[in-house]
């Protein structure tokens, strides 16, 4: 028995809810279970019971064992002073609380075990997707579940932006320009590229872009690709670069920051950063007042209407010349890339700072017209028979992948719950 399915019975009230006594023979009523806490601290908060009539209001804590209580340390933490219930598979134990007998209820007895037994066959399964032999009979939970982890990764994402923006005390233009930047870094320079956007203040970029070379100079040097200069333009760069650090008491970060390894060379951070200088420059104080899909793609028309400097066509880095010519246009996967990983983001950030709730329809309208995603996760579901559309679809299906399927986290599914509750629907490797 695991602690997490407790909870999702106590959740659901998925046992038998009929005569409920507490272990010393109470009777007890459940009239609200509580809110699930994901946090630290009691399992669920503010729930009601009544026992013998009584109504208590509080804290509820499930263990697999009353022991428990002891083994997890509860007795040395006061947020747990106001257990009003513990809910336990098996009672092995009574608990002191202040004093005073916890009441308990004993769950033993009361729990289907041929839904249990379904749920261990789905979670010990080696699949890399517990519930993938029994797909095709579930796509409509999966369908409904692709929606819910959509909404939920655009919206962690915007949350994880709304902590940036208070601990970095970022205003909104800082905000988008950091969503934009993480974007571009990528898996491997995602968290360089957040960092250079901690160190390059916005105000001093507005007083600099009457000259295009020092915006580039700004952020090249910064990132700290003009300490050992290689090349003319990069020397270019650094005369730039020397004036303005002193002028505005700048730190560089460290280059071995950046990783090259493991990135495609048409990803490389030196190519991105190229390409992030020129996004800056058609930025303008006012360009955030998109409040639709129209507004939207005349931004992205503007910000990505740019050719890189001439030296960026036979380099992806500052030393080594390439072979081959390169497109001096922004790509259509960065450009996609971008608007699925800056613009969803900050549309929830200003979701939440502004009131501005239409975000939620606009986002769904801006995905619906991105193509969908073709990274390994999307194809090993496209191997399960599993299509993705746009990138509403391919966006969920990683969530779902990443957050449910990676962790078990079967039962916040619904394809898990769908499985659990058919008895002839069995997960088997």
């Amino acid at each position: 028995m695991e602690e997490n399915y407790l909870h999702h019975l106590w959740k659901s009230k998925r046992f038998d809810n009929s005569n409920l006594k507490l272990t010393d023979g109470r009777e007890i009523e459940i009239v609200n279970v509580g809110w699930h806490n994901n946090d630290a601290g009691p399992d669920f908060f503010n729930g009601t019971i009544k026992i013998d009539g009584i109504t208590w209001t509080g804290n509820i804590e499930l263990h697999v064992l009353s022991s428990d209580w002891y083994a997890h340390k509860h007795q040395h933490d006061g947020a747990y002073n106001n257990v009003v219930l513990h809910v336990v598979h098996e009672h092995d134990k009574e608990i002191i609380v202040q004093g005073r007998i916890l009441p308990t209820l004993e769950l033993k007895g009361r729990i289907d075990h041929e839904h249990y037994n379904n749920y261990e066959k789905l979670t010990i399964t080696q699949n890399s997707k517990p519930c993938q032999n029994v797909l095709e009979d579930l796509m409509d939970s999966l369908s409904q579940q692709i929606q819910l982890s959509f909404f939920q990764r655009v919206e962690r994402k915007g949350l994880e932006i709304i902590s940036v923006a208070k601990s970095q005390r970022l205003n909104q233009y800082e905000v988008f320009l950091y969503c934009i930047a993480q974007a571009m870094g990528g898996r491997l320079n995602k968290n360089p590229m957040q960092e250079l956007c901690t160190k390059l203040p916005l105000l001093i970029v507005w007083k600099e872009k009457w000259n295009e070379d020092r915006v580039k100079a700004l952020v090249f040097g910064i990132a700290g690709f003009l300490d050992d200069v290689e090349t003319g333009y990069q020397m270019s760069l650094k005369k730039q670069w020397v004036l303005l650090k002193r002028k505005y008491s700048l730190d560089s970060m460290r280059r071995s920051s950046w990783k090259f390894k493991g990135v495609r060379p048409h990803s490389f951070p030196t190519r991105k950063l190229a390409e992030f200088s020129e996004i800056i420059l058609k930025l303008t104080p006012g360009f955030l007042s998109f409040q639709n899909l129209d507004q939207i793609n005349s931004l992205c028309l503007s910000i990505f209407n740019f050719k890189l400097d001439p030296f960026w066509k036979n380099h992806l880095t500052f030393s080594k010349a390439t072979k081959n010519e390169q497109k001096l246009m922004i790509s259509q996967t960065t450009k996609n890339r971008i608007k699925i990983n800056a613009f969803a983001p900050y549309l929830i950030y200003r979701k939440h700072l502004f009131s501005e709730y239409n975000n939620d329809e606009v986002i769904l309208e801006l995905f619906e017209t991105i193509p969908t995603e073709n990274n390994i996760v999307i194809k090993q579901w496209r191997a399960l028979g599993v299509e993705s559309n746009n990138a509403i679809d391919s966006q969920g299906l990683l969530e779902l992948n990443n957050e449910f399927c990676i962790f078990r986290k079967c039962l916040n599914c619904q394809v898990g719950k769908s499985i659990l509750e058919h008895k002839k629907l069995v997960c088997q490797d």
